[in-house]
């Protein structure tokens, strides 16, 4: 535990210490970088080419339905749902596991 120190030339105790130092205030992030870094939801979403949401919905309606299947057949099954319901191209299935990885509760899209 520190009594007392020195701080910028001057003497301080703990308490006078604790008030000097301010580890958050030198942390500074361009607006750009943070941008580019955490895009918005609305930004990402947007961009997005296929409903993520719609394909973890999918994913865990097939998961639920058919609890035998591998991983590799619900996502067969969720692209074939997928164009069925959408009346739209099938994600690919790098596109499926990557939204389906991003699925919190799902006990088989947690492992890489």
């Amino acid at each position: 535990m520190i009594q007392a120190a020195v701080f910028d030339g001057e003497f301080l105790d703990a308490a006078q210490l604790i008030q000097k130092i301010e580890p958050w205030r030198s942390i500074q992030v361009d607006s750009a970088d943070m941008k580019r870094l955490w895009r918005s939801e609305l930004e990402v979403k947007g961009r997005s080419v296929f409903d993520h949401d719609l394909i973890r919905d999918l994913f865990r309606k097939a998961e639920v339905a058919n609890p035998d299947m591998s991983r590799n057949e619900l996502i067969i099954e969720v692209q074939v749902a997928y164009v069925a319901q959408t009346n739209r191209e099938e994600p690919s299935r790098s596109t499926v596991d990557r939204a389906i990885r991003k699925q919190p509760g799902s006990y088989r899209s947690t492992s890489s």
